[in-house]
């Protein structure tokens, strides 16, 4: 019994030491997961602070999930800082320089690419560490390019460095003249302010003799419309008593007619009877040539009237004998002739009421002369609202780019010829991409100061065109790097001495000497 008591216990035992050898086995699996899984993507900060954490805080404290959900390609932060190591929330946060897949490069300069570019089939690190799963991005295996990309940088480097040293240099000789620059824009803006109250006290002294001339021009105009008015009034008047006229003299024509026929038959019946045929055939005759006579004076006398149509005749009731001119052809010619002088007695009366008001020669001196001085008025607001645009527009710290005002930069980029004008407009080719009416921003994710064209040329069935301009240290004036990263809206740097400093030198300064320091360890890496 004892010796199986001891067996049993020997059993037991071994049974407790295997259940504890396989819980720290266990634990041991679960503590390195996080650093082979879950941690990949983080920069070597994150990466620290989280290698023995339970749980994972995102969008800005408001969220904690537990550290298994870490990179297990599925998005369950809004700003995507869940998944750095693979591509689950592409699109979520990628702006931002402390977000998307971190890229440890050993050899050269450690950079970030955003999530979308993770296992895509294309080598983004150096070192080939966003393309790890070959399975998911279509067995691409990445070559480590981190040693040639570092020379290559280094020599980046190095021309950077040397062309910031010259652009501080250059800087500083152009910032003697800014102040000069402004006190111009500020002297100029005075000048035609000065000019501006002169105009303006000329113009004055111009408005009351237009104003009078413009009163007695519409005082004239008044009585040009009361003339025509009456004239009208009398036409009427005259166009009635016409037709009453005629009327009346075409009855009592009718009438004469009749009563001269039925004398004429009656003296015919008379002589009849006394006369002979030979006296008889006398008689006719001498009634025809009288009638023929009568016609020819009648007339004569209708163009005598045309002729002096234009004389102030003075027009009688019935100025002919009763017997000899009571016909309808010269009650037709008296109705005629009355009508033609009726009209220039009415000429006569406008003529020397002297309404002739609509003649171009009515007097408008006073005015054109004001007219001039408004022009020249208007011109001068339009140069002084120019000029206090340019005074007032931000032109960055201490007025660094006020040297860059009236500058324009062109580059050309395959078959497109790009134009930026720092403080105007910014084309390609012809077409406008936007003017810059703010002046110099500031980035708030890198300090750079940018120039934002806005308002360009519209896109087909897309928004207006736009471009953002990122100044950059150089030694010299040159535009680079145009790209469209999204649909009608384009970015471009502008190399300038104006974005040199000395902190822009020391940065430089400090990447060379850790860049030299990454390439020297890793050649001791190599040995």
């Amino acid at each position: 019994p004892r010796a199986t008591d001891r067996r049993a216990m020997s059993i037991a035992r071994v049974l407790v030491s295997f259940i504890a050898l396989c819980a720290s086995a266990s634990t041991s699996f679960a503590k390195t997961e996080p650093s082979h899984v879950i941690l990949r993507g983080f920069d070597p900060a994150q990466a620290s602070a989280l290698r023995d954490a339970t749980t994972f805080t995102c969008d800005s404290g408001t969220r904690t999930i537990a550290i298994t959900s870490v990179n297990d390609d599925y998005c369950d932060c809004d700003d995507g800082t869940d998944e750095p190591g693979t591509s689950a929330c592409a699109g979520a946060g990628e702006a931002a320089t402390t977000k998307g897949m971190y890229c440890v490069n050993r050899g050269s300069t450690p950079t970030r690419v955003p999530s979308s570019r993770v296992n895509d089939g294309v080598c983004d690190c150096c070192d080939g560490s966003d393309e790890y799963d070959t399975a998911q991005n279509g067995g691409v295996v990445c070559e480590n390019t981190c040693t040639k990309a570092a020379k290559a940088r280094r020599a980046e480097l190095v021309n950077a460095l040397s062309a910031a040293r010259r652009g501080v240099k250059a800087k500083a000789k152009a910032s003697r003249y800014a102040k000069d620059d402004r006190r111009t824009m500020e002297t100029e803006l005075q000048d035609l302010q000065g000019q501006m109250d002169k105009a303006h006290s000329a113009l004055e002294v111009l408005r009351a003799p237009k104003e009078q001339e413009e009163a007695l021009e519409r005082e004239m105009r008044e009585k040009e419309r009361l003339l025509e008015e009456k004239n009208a009034e009398e036409t009427k008047s005259t166009e009635e008593e016409e037709k009453e006229t005629e009327a009346n003299t075409d009855g009592d024509a009718r009438d004469d007619d009749g009563e001269r026929e039925r004398a004429r038959e009656n003296d015919a019946a008379e002589e009849t009877a006394e006369e002979t045929a030979e006296e008889r055939g006398k008689r006719i005759a001498g009634q025809w040539i009288s009638d023929e006579s009568e016609s020819t004076r009648v007339d004569d006398e209708d163009e005598d009237y045309d002729d002096h149509a234009d004389e102030d005749y003075v027009v009688v009731d019935d100025p002919m004998s009763a017997e000899d001119t009571k016909t309808s052809k010269f009650s037709a010619l008296f109705a005629r002739a009355k009508r033609a002088l009726q009209r220039a007695r009415l000429a006569k009366k406008d003529v020397d009421a002297g309404a002739d008001l609509t003649s171009p020669a009515f007097p408008t001196m006073h005015r054109d002369a004001f007219d001039k001085q408004q022009r020249a008025v208007d011109a001068l607001q339009t140069q002084i609202d120019q000029v206090r645009a340019s005074v007032n527009r931000n032109y960055g710290p201490d007025d660094v780019l006020i040297s860059l005002r009236q500058q324009c930069f062109e580059v050309k980029i395959e078959k497109y010829v790009y134009k930026a004008c720092p403080f105007g407009e910014a084309h390609q080719d012809s077409v406008r991409l936007g003017t810059n009416t703010d002046g110099v921003e500031i980035s708030p994710l890198t300090g750079d100061m940018m120039l934002k064209f806005t308002n360009g040329a519209t896109c087909w069935n897309g928004p207006n065109r736009s471009l953002s301009l990122t100044l950059k240290c150089g030694d010299r004036e040159a535009l680079a790097d145009v790209e469209e990263p999204s649909r009608c809206e384009y970015s471009a740097t502008l190399f300038t001495p104006q974005a040199c400093d000395e902190s822009a030198v020391a940065a430089l300064d400090a990447e060379l000497s850790t860049l030299d320091r990454i390439i020297a360890g890793a050649g001791r890496d190599e040995l």
